[in-house]
């Protein structure tokens, strides 16, 4: 148990109800739909006729993402979605089995506890049904969990190796870098953050070693695609220009391009900027509050504010961002998860709010017609109004624990430590 270890029949059992409950799901539910898979078949489809990624046609994903892609297409070939799912569903049960270890070891003893946060997690990635197995984001989420528990658990190079091998996939998780970076200059020094630093830059350059010898510094280029987007309808900054719209304070008007639907005109513009410099601050700053903490004599980084930084990390990306999709939920749920009771009961109800969006209420959100209209931007509303109320209790709690800290002379807390 102290080590956070597994054992055979509770793993077993695991599986096994991760398996039943989903089964039940897909048949009750569906396996999702929308075109994303589409996208990535025409991709591994281009690349398995010879085309070189990045060069002859241009991804708008980073290299780790076509692995994953042609995964799928040399199993079923143009049969793609059903081997597609598959992978997804791998990555699902090994983020469950994280979410598991982790709640073994936040609440050794508590088995009632452990089993509430696993099936936390099973209802609220069962509510983003539409979206669970029809976008590949439970693999960057399930690296970004596995890496977050080798930090806590002491291995330090893996865990930066893994960190780098799923920002590979999707970039995000490099946004926790500065985390894993920090911990390692105050547990070992600067030579051990060096190293560590480099093994996350290993895992993030490894995938794209396919690539470069065809297409050079072009395997960059899906970064110019990023870049180039506008406010994506369900950021919390669309969020903000529809209401000044619905308020008669400015217009605006939706339009498609990115593969996304955004918010143009108006104030549309100024609140880009402003998200520019917002993604910087809300993602960093839980970061500095956890490493404060590590910074005034405290010992070893506790699991607990581990997790909470990284949380709030997530939570800061989705809030500041310009874009923000419904499959990004999959990236917070496992993290939102084990951050108690309140982070429970948000994530689920992160998930129903957005798939209530997507797909129930998106042509209302789009065409802005009544009476469809004013309940679709009411739930957008409360489900980002749901994201800053998370992250202000997250980073709350970071700031109280690395106050807490400081004023006690660098001594751990009891209850941090016992985590």
């Amino acid at each position: 148990m102290e080590d956070g270890r597994i054992g055979t029949r509770p793993f077993v059992l695991l599986l096994v109800a991760w398996a039943v409950f989903r089964g039940a799901q897909l048949s009750i539910l569906g396996a999702g739909f929308g075109y994303d898979p589409n996208i990535y078949l025409s991709y591994a489809r281009s690349w398995g006729a010879g085309a070189a990624p990045y060069a002859a046609f241009h991804p708008e994903y980073p290299p780790g993402a076509l692995l994953l892609f042609i995964v799928p297409f040399l199993a079923g070939g143009f049969q793609y979605v059903a081997p597609f799912q598959a992978e997804m569903a791998i990555f699902d049960a090994v983020t469950f089995a994280l979410v598991f270890a982790f709640a073994r070891r936040l609440w050794p003893g508590d088995t009632v506890r452990q089993i509430v946060v696993a099936a936390g997690y099973l209802v609220a990635t069962a509510v983003l049904h539409p979206v669970l197995y029809w976008r590949y984001d439970l693999a960057p989420a399930a690296l970004t969990l596995g890496a977050l528990y080798l930090a806590t658990t002491g291995r330090d190079s893996a865990s930066a190796f893994c960190l780098g091998l799923s920002a590979s996939v999707k970039l995000w998780p490099a946004a926790l870098a500065p985390l894993w970076i920090g911990a390692s200059a105050r547990r070992k020094g600067w030579r051990g953050a060096l190293r560590d630093a480099a093994w996350i830059a290993v895992g993030l350059a490894l995938p794209a070693l396919p690539f470069v010898s065809r297409a050079g510094l072009g395997i960059f280029g899906f970064l110019q695609f990023q870049s180039e987007r506008a406010l994506q309808l369900e950021s919390v900054w669309a969020n903000l220009a529809l209401l000044l719209d619905a308020a008669r304070v400015s217009a605006t008007r939706i339009t498609y391009d990115h593969n996304a639907f955004n918010v143009r005109g108006g104030p549309a513009g100024a609140l880009l900027a402003a998200s520019r410099i917002a993604v910087l601050v809300l993602t960093f700053a839980p970061q500095a509050m956890a490493l404060r903490r590590r910074l005034a004599g405290a010992p070893e980084l506790p699991m607990r504010m581990w997790v909470d930084a990284a949380t709030a990390t997530v939570l800061g990306l989705l809030i500041g961002s310009s874009v923000l999709s419904p499959q990004f939920m999959i990236w917070l749920v496992p993290l939102l998860v084990l951050t108690g009771v309140p982070g429970l009961a948000a994530a689920i109800g992160l998930a129903a709010f957005t798939t209530a969006i997507y797909p129930a209420l998106y042509d209302a959100l789009v065409s802005r017609q009544p009476p469809g209209y004013g309940v679709a931007l009411a739930c957008l509303s409360a489900r980002n109004l749901l994201l800053v109320v998370a992250y202000a209790m997250l980073v709350r709690r970071l700031a109280r624990d690395a106050a807490r800290n400081t004023v006690h002379g660098g001594k751990s807390d009891i209850a941090l430590a016992a985590t």
